[in-house]
């Protein structure tokens, strides 16, 4: 089973390089290949440092020096490609530049280290800690205690599974008057080489890279410990740390580098006599790392009425290149630091000898030249010939944004540029990065969002008349997926204008999506839809009023005909995000009046930069006239996305628009609510569930 798992992995990498233009395999390591070393370095502020040189790393093996022959910066995780494709750009590459987009994540929560009634609260830490990470990403999660024989992770780029676990958390921290004895744990042979640590644990762990969404732990079988039960604190149960070990060792079969993120309030303060053997499973946890090319980070999380310490997870972490990242009061900062130090490192290529393939472990240590940076790296190695799924660029080609070149501009997408576009739209290799991770957040975004369906009480105002004609609607909202699978189709269903019930809103659900193919069911569709549009003030044939439409922006094939540029940074709903501009110069365009006339759109976006996450939206539409003024048409949207904790996704929460001609203007206000769950259980059968 686990070469299997492995061969599925390779193959699906392999696919996805081939598939990416100007994209290449790194090569095969071989017996002369040189020896390979991941670094990572950080600024005072825990951002990462992404130009340094090859001759400003000092590297020794085993106390001697060896030569740097090369060091190239590799970016992970969402917009890895473009950020790669940037630093080509910018010439901070050494003729290539590295990347990997699909990280292989394991987050283990110790459910031993809280006590009950805390579960909440860690449960929603981990859960922010998945937003983190992008839609491409392998990701499982585990829970501590698992019992020796169930040892299998599913790794998916599916978070409903994965947050499917956190629901089941059970504080399980023995009560401070009842810590462990010293004989509750087992003082096994301390462990040193990664040879023995791996032989030790392997035959009881195993990996499974997958993309499906079957659970993330299997460990609950017939027999097994209750997650409703809290274990007797005298009977002997396994130490954290040694249930690290075996997943740590598992993980070695797993190509290329490992990222494990250990959630935890600390580990039991347990008596002096006990210390020999934490100091073992210390020592077996930090050679299982290395053997899998994993880097250990510990999230810290702050547990009421528990002794614990964090000495030994200071070590481990330390010793394999990741650190200990402790929540304060800012829950966001600290899972944000985490997010900087797991997207990026340098892989650095030293001289090889031949005792770098006799199968041991050897002492490492790297220092840089440039002051005021933190070094991170695994302190000890042992040779891997991991498959080559990082990836090299051959030549630069154009940005995202730049697509205003003075001298020949190029038709996008079949669409026609503009002559009389704005300039001001130049290059930026950041904020290209930036788009690129919406892109690929907005893909995964609307996969699970279409199967979410909100409550919308929508009231337009016409300020044109006086008294103001006021109209009042309540809606369900949800995304349709179009028969070819691809575009999803904003949906709402007027059920009460004011305060009138115009149709039993279940009923309809039932009918349009349980009752009728998938073909008929689009068209019955657009019927509601053009039934509800005749209480829309503003137009029975205008569909622009959904707070989705901005963001349909940064998908294909929309994307290449908008120009892209750097506004400030601000705080939105707590989120630091950056703001991103964006005109459209190309035509036709995406937004067109009922008539068939071109409606260019300009507005911002306010992004995450660390994960795509867009927190706000603004869009401005206009639709000229040339004879006269008073017929030109300008309708302003503003979106603000909340996070839904129970779906685990940022949804809309409020939407305010505005439509100008002359002197006539309405405005609206839109209210999202009660999200459900829109659940398709098999290809026939669809159901809501009630409120979450």
């Amino acid at each position: 089973m686990h070469r299997h798992a492995v061969l599925a992995y390779m193959m699906a990498t392999a696919l996805a390089a081939a598939g990416t233009a100007g994209v290449v395999a790194s090569g095969q390591p071989g017996p002369a290949s040189p020896l390979s070393i991941d670094a990572f370095v950080f600024d005072s502020q825990g951002r990462p440092v992404a130009d340094l040189r090859p001759d400003q790393f000092a590297v020794t093996v085993d106390g001697s020096p060896r030569h740097v022959t090369s060091a190239r910066y590799v970016h992970r995780g969402p917009g890895a490609e473009a950020a790669a494709r940037g630093t080509l750009r910018a010439g901070a590459s050494q003729g290539a530049s590295l990347f990997e987009p699909s990280r292989t994540i394991l987050v283990v929560v110790d459910e031993t280290s809280f006590p009950r009634g805390a579960e909440k609260s860690i449960a929603a830490a981990a859960d922010r800690l998945l937003d983190r990470f992008g839609p491409s990403d392998h990701v499982a999660l585990v829970t501590v205690p698992m019992p020796a024989d169930a040892m299998a992770v599913s790794f998916a780029n599916d978070r409903v599974t994965v947050r499917d676990t956190l629901r089941g958390l059970v504080g399980r921290a023995t009560p401070i008057d009842a810590l462990a004895r010293t004989d509750d744990i087992r003082a096994d042979p301390p462990v040193t080489d990664v040879s023995a640590a791996s032989s030790a644990a392997s035959g009881a762990a195993g990996v499974e890279t997958t993309t499906a969404t079957k659970p993330v732990e299997e460990s609950r079988q017939a027999g097994d410990l209750s997650r409703e039960q809290v274990p007797d604190p005298n009977e002997r149960r396994e130490h954290p740390l040694e249930t690290l070990t075996r997943l740590l060792a598992g993980l070695r079969v797993a190509p290329g580098p490992k990222t494990v993120v250990l959630v935890t309030a600390g580990l039991a303060d347990i008596e002096r006599g006990a210390a020999a053997a934490v100091r073992n499973h210390l020592q077996a946890a930090e050679a299982a790392a290395i053997g899998a090319r994993a880097v250990v980070h510990v999230l810290g999380l702050p547990a009421a009425d528990q002794r614990e310490t964090w000495n030994e997870l200071d070590q481990l972490s330390g010793s394999t290149g990741g650190e200990v990242v402790r929540v304060g009061r800012n829950v966001d900062q600290a899972l944000d630091r985490l997010g900087l130090a797991v997207s990026g490192s340098y892989h650095l290529e030293l001289d090889a000898t031949p005792a770098d393939r006799d199968g041991r472990t050897h002492a490492v240590k790297v220092t840089v030249t440039r002051p005021n940076v933190v070094v991170r790296f695994a302190r000890r190695y042992v040779r891997r010939d991991d498959p080559p799924f990082l990836t090299v660029f051959a030549p630069p080609v154009q940005p995202m944004g730049a697509r205003d070149l003075p001298d020949d501009p190029q038709p996008v997408s079949g669409r026609e540029p503009d002559k009389s576009r704005r300039r001001g739209f130049e290059p930026d290799p950041e904020v290209d990065t930036v788009v690129a991770r919406s892109a690929e957040y907005l893909a995964g975004y609307f996969r699970e969002f279409r199967n979410v369906v909100a409550e919308e009480n929508y009231t337009q105002m016409n300020l044109a008349l006086r008294p103001a004609e006021i109209r009042r609607m309540k809606s369900d909202f949800l995304l349709v997926t179009a028969p070819d699978g691809k575009t999803w189709v904003p949906f709402r269903d007027v059920f009460e204008v004011d305060g009138k019930v115009i149709r039993d809103r279940e009923d309809r659900l039932r009918k349009l999506f349980l009752e009728s193919p998938p073909a008929d069911a689009m068209g019955a569709a657009a019927r509601v839809q053009d039934e509800g549009s005749r209480y829309n003030l503003v137009s029975p044939k205008s569909n622009v009023n959904v707070p989705t439409l901005a963001l349909t922006f940064l998908l294909e094939p929309n994307i290449g005909s908008f120009q892209f540029r750097r506004g400030r940074e601000e705080t939105v709903e707590g989120v630091r995000t950056l703001r991103v501009d964006f005109e459209e110069p190309t035509r036709p365009t995406v937004i067109s009046s009922p008539t068939g006339v071109d409606v260019p759109a300009s507005g911002s976006f306010w992004i995450d930069p660390l994960t795509g996450r867009i927190i706000k939206t603004f869009l401005r539409a206009t639709r000229v006239s040339m004879s006269d003024d008073r017929a030109t048409v300008t309708a302003e949207i503003t979106v603000v996305f909340h996070r839904s904790d129970s779906l685990g996704l940022w949804v809309p929460a409020e939407m305010r628009e505005a439509y100008r001609q002359g002197s006539y203007t309405i405005e609206g206000r839109a209210i999202y609510s009660n999200f459900r769950s829109f659940q398709v259980r098999t290809e026939q059968e669809i159901k809501v569930v009630k409120s979450i």
